[in-house]
C-alpha cells in the first residue's frame, strides 16, 4: 500500500499541477491567454436579478376552448342531438339543446369510453365539465382539466423561457418550475433585467397571412395594425404559415438596402406551403403578425419556393437580434406576468462571500492545528494534503464552470472536515498495528489497508446523500450538493495519493529506526530530529490613527495625481503561510489596507490588497532526479475613490528547471526556462516630484508627473548552464547536506 511506481508519481504531480493552474485562473482577467475559466458566483454571492413570472392561463383556455368547437359541432351532429346558438363566452362553451335530446347529451359526456370528453385517470376526474339549466347548456373546464393544462403550458414555457435566456449567454441562469403556474428566474450578474423583461413577456407567436383586398373585416379576416400605427390592415384569419415550420432565424444587413432585416428558414412543410403560397399570390401583400401587430407587410414579387426569407421592419440590430431570438426559441403557449422582481446588490453579495471566506479560513485552520497537536509530522503531512485538496477542489469547479452559492461554500467547509476525518481514521488504525509490535513500514502498509473499506464506506455514502441533494434540490441547494460531491472526489485523492505518497517518503526513509514512529500508550515520542519539513503562519491585525497616506486627487482634471490626506483611522490585516514537507513547498500571502477620512466621508485606498501564492514541486530523487518545476500566482490591487489605480490583473507565473549529473557527479548540465509561458506582470502607477526645468504649467496641472508602468517579467528565458568540479567530493559525508542545501536554497528562493 505504500508502494508507489514511478509513473504514479509522475502522474499525480502532473495531475495537482495541472488543476492548480485552473484555480489561479480565478484570479486572472479573461484575457489570459493559459485559461480563461472561472468559478460562477450564484445570485446571493455575486447579485444580479431575481425575476417569479407567472402564466395567463385565459388565452390558452380561450384557444383550446376555441379548438373544441368544431369537433363538438360534429359529435353533436354525429350522435342527432339537435342544438343551437352554439358561442364562447366567459371561458364557455354555451349552447341550446332540444329537451329530447339532453339525456343523450349526458350519456355522451359521461361516457368514458367514446374519448369525446377526455377522463383523466390520474385525477378521477373528466376534462370537461358541464352545467344544465333547462335547455342552456355551458361546457367548461373542469377543477382537474385546468389543473392539467396548466402543467403542461407551464412546462412547454420553461423550457422556451430556458431557450431565450440561454441565447443571451448568461452565465449559470437559474430556472426553474414553482407550483403549475409560476416559473422562477434568477439571473446572476445581470443588474439591469429591463431587456429580460422584454424578451419574456413576448409570446412570439409569428403567422404569415395574406392582407385582405377588402375595406371592412369579414369573418374570416380582421383589423390589424402595423407595429409602428402608420397604417391599418385588413388581414386574412387563415395561416399560411407559423412560428412552428421556422427551422432558424439570424439577424444580418442588406447588401442593396443596407438595412438590418431578419432572415429565417423554413422547414420542409413550411417551405412547401409557403413556396404554393407566394407562387399563387404574385402581387399580393403578405402581411407577417407576431402577437397580434404586423411588423411588415411585402409585396410578393416573385415566387419563394427555396425556404428562406427575409423579415424587413425598420429594425436596429439590437431588434433583428431579440427577434430571431424569439423565433428561434419558439412561442410561448401563453403570455407571462412578472408578479415579484428584485434586484439583490453585489454588496449584499460581497458581505456573504467574506462571511463565508471567514468561516471556511477560522475552520481550516482549527484543524490545521489540532492535527499538528494530535499528529505531529504525520499532522503536518495531512494539512499540506488538505491545502492540496483545496486547490484541486477549487479547480475541477472552475474547469467546469460551476456555480459556487453560499450553501456550496458550507459544502467545502464540510469537505475539509471530511479530508482530515479520513487521515485520522488511518493514522489511529496505524497506531493499533503499532501496539501488535509490527514494525513501523508493517504498520503503516497495514494502517492504509485496514482503513480503506471505512475511509470508501463512508465518503460513498456522503456522496449518495449529495446526488440526491443533487437531483431533488434546487438552486443553493444544489450548489451545496456539487461542491460536498466534487470535495468527496478530491479527498480520497488527496488522502490516498498525496497524503500516502508523502507518508511512505517519511516512513521508508526512517525504516531502520526501532522506535514507533507514531506515539502510543507506552511508546516514547517522535524522534526530534526528523528531517521531513515545517509549517509556518502568521496572523495579524492592526488599528491604525491619524496615518498619511496618498490617494489619487480627483479634484485635477484630465491627469492621475497622486497626493496625501491624513486618514482619521483605518486598519490593516493579513495572513502569511509557508509549509514545506519532503521537498514540496507551497506558501502564500495576503494583506489588505483599509483607510477612511470621517471628517469628510471619504475613504482613502479603499480596499488595499496584495496576494501572492506560490509552489515548488520536486520528483523524490528516489523517482526522478534531474526535474524541478516551480510555479505560483500574484496579484495585486489598490483601489481609490476614483478607481482601481494599479494592479488591475494577476497574473500565473511558471519556471521549469532540468538537470543532470555526469562523470561521477563532477559535471552538473542544467536547462532552465525561465516564465515558461510568458507572461506579463502587472500595470501600476508610478508618481516622481517634476525638477523645476521639467514643471511647465500648461502641460503638468501639478509639480507631480504619474506615468503608467508595466511590472512585466523579462519575457521567456531559456539558460543552457555546464559546472565542472576539479575537486575531491566527499561521498558520504557531504551528500546529504549538498541535498539539503538544493532543497532549503531552491524552497526559498521564490522572488518575494
Amino acid at each position: 500500500m505504500l508502494y508507489f511506481t514511478k509513473l504514479n508519481v509522475v502522474i499525480t504531480y502532473c495531475f495537482i499541477i495541472l488543476i492548480s493552474f485552473f484555480t489561479f485562473s480565478n484570479f486572472l482577467s479573461n484575457e489570459n491567454n493559459i485559461v480563461n475559466k472561472k468559478i460562477n458566483l450564484g445570485l446571493d454571492l455575486q447579485g444580479g436579478s431575481y425575476l417569479l413570472l407567472e402564466i395567463d392561463i385565459a388565452p390558452i383556455v380561450l384557444q383550446k376552448l376555441q379548438n373544441k368547437l368544431i369537433p363538438l359541432k360534429k359529435n353533436l351532429i354525429n350522435n342527432k342531438i339537435k342544438f343551437k346558438n352554439i358561442k364562447i363566452s366567459e371561458e364557455k362553451i354555451n349552447l341550446e339543446i332540444e329537451s329530447s335530446s339532453i339525456d343523450k347529451f349526458i350519456e355522451l359526456y359521461e361516457n368514458k369510453e367514446n374519448g369525446i370528453n377526455t377522463y383523466l385517470d390520474q385525477y378521477k376526474s373528466f376534462e370537461f365539465d358541464y352545467t344544465i339549466d333547462e335547455q342552456n347548456v355551458s361546457i367548461f373546464y373542469s377543477k382537474f382539466g385546468i389543473i392539467r393544462l396548466k402543467n403542461s403550458s407551464i412546462d412547454q414555457a420553461l423550457e422556451i423561457v430556458r431557450r431565450r435566456i440561454d441565447e443571451l449567454g448568461t452565465n449559470e441562469p437559474n430556472i426553474l418550475k414553482r407550483g403549475n403556474d409560476r416559473i422562477l428566474v434568477e439571473l446572476p450578474g445581470l443588474d439591469d433585467p429591463t431587456r429580460i423583461k422584454t424578451l419574456l413577456g413576448k409570446t412570439a407567436n409569428l403567422t404569415f397571412r395574406f392582407v385582405v383586398q377588402n375595406d371592412e373585416p369579414s369573418f374570416g379576416s380582421e383589423k390589424l395594425f402595423l407595429e409602428d400605427g402608420s397604417e391599418e390592415l385588413i388581414v386574412s384569419k387563415r395561416i399560411i404559415i407559423s412560428g412552428e415550420n421556422l427551422v432558424d432565424a439570424n439577424p444580418r444587413m442588406d447588401n442593396q438596402s443596407n438595412e438590418t432585416i431578419v432572415s429565417f428558414t423554413l422547414d420542409r412543410v413550411g417551405a412547401k406551403r409557403f413556396g404554393k403560397a407566394t407562387t399563387s399570390g404574385i402581387g399580393k401583400r403578405l402581411a407577417i403578425v407576431l402577437d397580434g401587430k404586423v411588423i411588415s407587410a411585402p409585396i410578393i414579387r416573385d415566387a419563394i419556393v427555396s425556404g428562406s426569407g427575409q423579415i424587413s421592419g425598420n429594425f436596429t440590430f439590437q431588434t433583428a437580434t431579440d427577434l430571431s431570438l424569439l423565433l428561434r426559441s419558439g412561442a410561448l403557449p401563453a403570455p407571462l406576468n412578472i408578479i415579484e422582481e428584485r434586484t439583490v446588490g453585489p454588496g449584499l453579495g460581497q458581505d456573504s462571500i467574506d462571511a463565508g471566506i471567514f468561516a471556511l479560513v477560522i475552520g481550516f485552520f482549527l484543524v490545521i492545528f489540532f492535527m499538528l497537536f494530535k499528529y505531529k509530522v504525520f499532522g503536518l503531512i495531512a494539512n499540506f494534503a488538505l491545502i492540496i485538496n483545496l486547490f484541486l477542489l477549487v479547480g475541477v469547479l472552475t474547469l467546469f464552470e460551476a456555480t459556487l452559492t453560499l450553501p456550496g461554500i458550507a459544502g467545502i467547509i464540510l469537505t475539509v472536515g471530511m479530508a482530515v476525518d479520513a487521515n485520522v481514521l488511518i493514522f489511529e488504525r496505524i497506531k493499533e498495528e503499532i501496539k501488535n509490535e509490527k514494525n513501523n513500514i508493517l504498520a503503516f502498509d497495514g494502517g492504509y489497508n485496514l482503513s480503506k473499506t471505512a475511509v470508501i464506506d463512508a465518503n460513498i455514502t456522503t456522496l449518495i446523500s449529495a446526488i440526491i441533494l443533487f437531483f431533488l434540490g434546487s438552486g443553493p441547494v444544489k450548489g451545496f450538493s456539487v461542491t460536498l460531491g466534487v470535495g468527496i472526489f478530491t479527498t480520497l485523492f488527496s488522502v490516498y495519493f498525496i497524503a500516502r505518497l508523502l507518508t511512505s517518503l517519511y516512513v521508508v526513509k526512517n525504516k531502520h529506526k526501532e522506535t514507533p514512529l507514531f506515539k502510543t500508550e507506552g511508546t516514547p515520542d517522535i524522534p526530534e530530529h526528523i528531517p521531513m519539513g515545517f509549517f509556518y503562519t502568521n496572523f495579524y491585525y492592526h488599528e491604525l490613527e491619524n496615518v498619511i497616506s496618498w490617494y489619487d486627487d480627483d479634484t485635477v482634471e484630465n491627469q492621475d495625481v497622486l497626493t496625501f490626506r491624513n486618514s482619521d483611522r483605518g486598519y490593516n490585516y493579513g495572513v502569511e503561510l509557508f509549509m514545506m514537507i519532503a521537498g514540496q513547498t507551497l506558501g502564500g500571502s495576503y494583506r489588505k489596507t483599509d483607510l477612511s477620512d470621517d471628517s469628510n466621508d471619504y475613504q482613502l485606498n479603499e480596499g488595499n490588497y496584495f496576494t501572492n501564492m506560490y509552489c515548488r514541486i520536486s520528483l523524490p530523487e528516489k523517482y526522478i532526479k534531474w526535474f524541478d518545476f516551480e510555479y505560483g500566482f500574484y496579484w495585486m490591487k489598490i483601489k481609490t475613490p476614483s478607481g482601481t489605480l494599479f494592479g488591475e490583473d494577476g497574473t500565473i507565473w511558471a519556471d521549469l528547471s532540468f538537470s543532470k549529473t555526469f562523470l561521477d557527479r563532477r559535471l552538473r548540465v542544467s536547462l532552465s526556462i525561465d516564465n515558461l509561458f510568458d507572461n506579463g506582470g502587472f500595470e501600476m502607477l508610478e508618481s516622481r516630484d517634476l525638477s523645476e526645468d521639467e514643471y511647465d504649467s500648461s502641460l503638468y496641472s501639478s509639480a507631480t508627473e504619474t506615468t503608467d508602468v508595466d511590472n512585466d517579467r523579462n519575457g521567456r528565458t531559456v539558460s543552457l548552464s555546464f559546472k565542472y568540479n576539479f575537486g575531491k567530493l566527499e561521498e558520504d559525508k557531504n551528500k546529504h547536506r549538498r541535498k539539503s542545501h538544493d532543497h532549503d536554497g531552491g524552497s526559498m528562493d521564490m522572488g518575494y
